[in-house]
């Protein structure tokens, strides 16, 4: 979680890259993808549809958009529920089978 900026020198040029990240699924940012996050996926689904506001930040958004259409849905909120559910039962979950998304991680 969270920013980084890498800065390299070559000769007299100095070269900066920031990058951004989240995990995946985690949409109140604290590490892990639990119900908690499914149910802010809804809530900002939901608020959304009715006020035309998530009430997310920008990260906080694109890790609640689990299914890579770049738009929350209750599809998205599901998707957080079951692999929070398929984590703790069986151990392990995949973001590729449950969403059926290519560029979901693992």
């Amino acid at each position: 979680l969270g920013d980084a900026v890498i800065t390299a020198t070559c000769g007299d040029k100095q070269y900066t890259c920031s990058i951004s990240g989240g995990l995946f699924g985690d949409v109140d940012e604290n590490g892990v993808v639990d119900a908690d996050d499914a149910n802010l996926a809804l809530l900002a689904f939901l608020n959304e549809f009715m006020t035309g506001d998530s009430g997310l930040t920008a990260s906080q958004y694109k890790a609640a958009c689990v299914n890579g259409n770049a738009t929350v849905s209750a599809d998205d909120a599901n998707n957080i529920l079951l692999y929070f559910l398929t984590d703790m039962v069986y151990g392990s979950a995949s973001w590729k089978e449950i969403t059926s998304n290519p560029n979901a991680p693992f």
